[in-house]
């Protein structure tokens, strides 16, 4: 059994720090750069260079699926300043999501739960490296993306999981149960075995 990660962003190493421990309306660098000499304080290093440009003034920034939160208040350059609004403790590696206007922002490619096109890709790649073996993908509906494009995932999948808890950091939790509901309701209009997880 695989369980493939589509892309996220993530935050890099704390330091020499195994943790962080933010503050209520303290204020946080989110950056692309790398520093030769110590980091300066509250700045935290990101994996994806397309950051900057892609997050707007007014977004949310949830950590590690909502367990800290910030809000985007400027940016300068190649760093991403925010204010805290959830406290809590920032882990090294932790992903990073955005929520704009209430709804979750995707800034990298496509994953392979995000359309037919990328299960086919990932069902033709298993099958060229286990010959006469029985394979079956189940698609881990995770996004708003999978939402968006749930029929056509469903039919390209041999199944699909609920996984709630994912969805409840990218959607509004209170959409969560009739997202579930939707995807339950599809597998069994196309005899699909679905999971619900937790």
């Amino acid at each position: 059994m695989m369980d493939t990660e589509g892309s996220e962003i993530h935050m890099g190493e704390l330091g020499s720090a195994p943790s962080a421990k933010t503050e209520d309306g303290e204020i946080w660098i989110f950056s692309v750069q790398t520093f030769d000499s110590p980091r300066p304080e509250s700045t935290i290093n990101i994996n994806y260079d397309g950051f900057a440009e892609d997050v707007k003034v007014g977004d949310e920034l949830l950590v590690d699926s909502g367990m800290v939160r910030f809000d985007v208040i400027e940016k300068i350059g190649p760093d991403v300043k925010c204010r805290c609004t959830d406290p809590g403790l920032l882990l090294p590696r932790a992903n990073l999501i955005f929520w704009r206007d209430g709804k979750d922002v995707d800034f990298i490619a496509i994953s392979f739960v995000k359309s037919a096109e990328g299960i086919k890709h990932l069902k033709s790649y298993i099958a060229t490296r286990s010959r006469d073996s029985d394979i079956a993908v189940i698609a881990k509906i995770e996004s708003i993306n999978s939402l968006k494009n749930l029929e056509e995932i469903i039919q390209a999948s041999d199944g699909a999981m609920v996984a709630r808890g994912d969805l409840g950091a990218h959607i509004p939790l209170e959409q969560v149960s009739s997202a579930q509901q939707k995807i339950v309701q599809l597998c069994k209009h196309l005899n699909k075995p679905v999971i619900v997880a937790s």
